[in-house]
């Protein structure tokens, strides 16, 4: 018998420990969540194969947080993504210019006022909105704002350039891909950046976050804090833009609808999507979508604004 052979044949399960196998299982039950609940599938599939790669002994696909960050050198195609595309914030960055080229600012146009919901949910992280139970019961007809719609991203990106420098790169990149659709004149930029460029970036940035779940590295009691931190905020950001929509409510006569404050949320443009779906398992004509990407603007808008402001405070 060869044992040299069988020991190579072997040598992955045996390296296999507890918590690959723990993180193995995360990995399927994100698939399993994307595929049998549709619960956000263009981020969860790529999310959960790269987990389970990440965890495949010897195969060299995992990414260790822990390792870059102290100094040591890595290698694989996820770590090479990794310091590409995610250190540098270059992923982020692209897919923002994808969001904004897909995005209809319209009914935000049209009812402005919809922005202001989004403060008071901040005072735990990011939250806000409201708007109406119909598409055209929130904003009325959206039409065509004429030079509006081109004009809101430029002043959208001057605002922000002036107010908080350092949100500069995200809100930027967000507003030039929706000046590309609102321009009128560069479509096959707009529907590049909106499909092949959003829907490549996606699954890159998926995948190689999903490969940073490795072993030992992820699953432990830090990361679990975060993890815990984190839900909390997004927890606290919902309930009070649910609650100052629930008031919106009361103060516009039933013509705000409360679901729209749960976009108000940093999470773009997952949160506008969630709402949009509860909506329509309610209501068959519950189109909340756009009204709540308006939400979800002003809610992303106000975190990077806060956190760029933040950043300039720390260093000084």
């Amino acid at each position: 018998m060869d044992w040299k052979a069988l020991s190579f044949i072997f040598a992955g399960p045996l390296h296999l420990g507890f918590f690959n196998v723990v993180m193995i299982a995360v990995g399927g039950v994100l698939i399993y969540l994307a595929i049998a609940k549709e619960y956000e599938p263009v981020l969860l599939i790529p999310i959960g194969a790269g987990a389970i790669l990440a965890n495949i002994p010897g195969a060299g696909m995992g990414v260790d947080l822990a390792a870059i960050m102290a100094g040591q050198q890595s290698e694989g195609i996820f770590h090479a993504l990794y310091k590409a595309g995610i250190e540098t914030e270059l992923f982020p960055l692209l897919l923002f210019i994808g969001i904004g080229a897909m995005t209809d600012f319209g009914p935000l146009l049209a009812n402005p006022g919809v922005v202001l919901v989004g403060a008071p949910a901040h005072h735990a992280s990011d939250d806000d909105q409201s708007g109406t139970s119909h598409t055209h019961g929130l904003c009325g007809a959206t039409g065509e704002q004429g030079g509006t719609r081109v004009l809101f991203p430029i002043v959208v990106i001057l605002l922000t350039g002036l107010l908080a420098p350092k949100a500069s790169p995200l809100i930027g990149t967000l507003m030039f891909g929706n000046l590309l659709r609102e321009s009128g004149v560069v479509d096959r930029l707009a529907k590049a950046a909106s499909n092949e460029i959003a829907n490549i970036t996606t699954i890159f940035l998926a995948i190689t976050i999903g490969a940073t779940m490795v072993g030992e590295s992820f699953a432990n009691l830090q990361t679990l804090a975060v993890l815990i931190l984190g839900i909390v905020a997004f927890a606290l950001d919902t309930v009070g833009g649910m609650l100052f929509g629930k008031l919106m409510y009361v103060w516009t006569r039933g013509r705000f609808n409360p679901l729209i404050g749960a976009a108000g949320i940093s999470a773009f443009p997952m949160a506008a999507r969630v709402v949009n779906r509860l909506g329509l398992e309610e209501d068959d004509d519950n189109f909340l979508l756009m009204h709540a990407m308006g939400a979800n603007t002003a809610g992303q808008v106000a975190s990077v604004l806060a956190a760029g402001a933040l950043l300039a405070l720390l260093v000084r």
